[in-house]
Parts: C-alpha cells; structure tokens; sequence
C-alpha cells in the first residue's frame, strides 16, 4: 500500500509539474490543435492529463497482469487475488480523483465551440476505449 501511495505522489508531481506541454503537440498532432484552436496554456493542460492517462494505464496494465499471473498459476491464491483486485480498485479511484479536477480546469478554459469540440471528441474517444477493450486491440490514438 505504500508503494502504491508513492507511487500516485510521483505520478501526481509529474502530472501537475511535468513537461506535458512539450509533449502534447507531439501526441496530438498541430492539426488536432489547430482545430480546438488552443492557447498554450491550454495545450500545456492536455499534455498533463495525457500523461497523467497514460501513467494510469501503465499501472492499470500491470494490476491485470498480476491478476492473469494468478489465474493462470498451478493454485488460485485468493489472498493474493483479492490484495490485487484492491490495488486495481484503489488505483483507478485514485485515477479519477487526481483526473477529473484537470479536466474540470481544462474545461472551464475552453469556450462555447471548444466545449463542443471536446465534448464530442471525448465521447468518440471513450466509444473507441471501450471497443479496444472488447476486441483487445489498442485503440488508435489521434
């Protein structure tokens, strides 16, 4: 348990202190940019939560492989499955937890037709995670 704490500590400094501007540009290309028409400000913030996305599924990924380690192991150690099954539940709590207020700042900076944008982005985004999930296929990034 306290791996994990440190672990979200680090993840949060690096989401709120990190180089995420730097990189958003890179990951979601000038064009995506160009067409939410985004400050810097702005394009720093979706760099942070991006990150902050992709370091939460790198910890989601490694609690499922433990949970298939287990599973796929000569004896069912339930102890250990269900120690597992808690960090996975706590992480993704903690996800939303630090996610949601970055989007909510992100959010409140957009206008009325950036709103829209995004909105609308999201929703694709989430129907093409939840795709990715049933079909085991990594979804395509923008």
């Amino acid at each position: 348990m306290r791996r994990l704490v440190v672990f979200s500590a680090v993840l949060l400094a690096f989401a709120l202190f990190g180089a995420g501007g730097a990189s958003a540009a890179r990951r979601y290309g000038e064009a995506f940019i160009k067409r939410f028409a985004l400050d810097e400000q702005q394009v720093a913030e979706l760099g942070r939560l991006r990150d902050l996305r992709t370091a939460a599924k790198d910890e989601e990924r490694r609690l499922r492989h433990a949970a298939l380690k287990i599973a796929h192991s000569e004896k069912l150690d339930e102890t250990e499955l269900q120690r597992v099954a808690e960090e996975l539940a706590a992480a993704v709590r903690a996800q939303v937890l630090r996610e949601t207020p970055l989007i909510h700042h992100f959010y409140l900076s957009l206008d009325e037709e950036q709103r829209r944008l995004w909105v609308a982005h999201e929703t694709r985004d989430a129907k093409k995670r939840r795709a990715a999930e049933r079909t085991g296929k990594p979804p395509q990034t923008p």
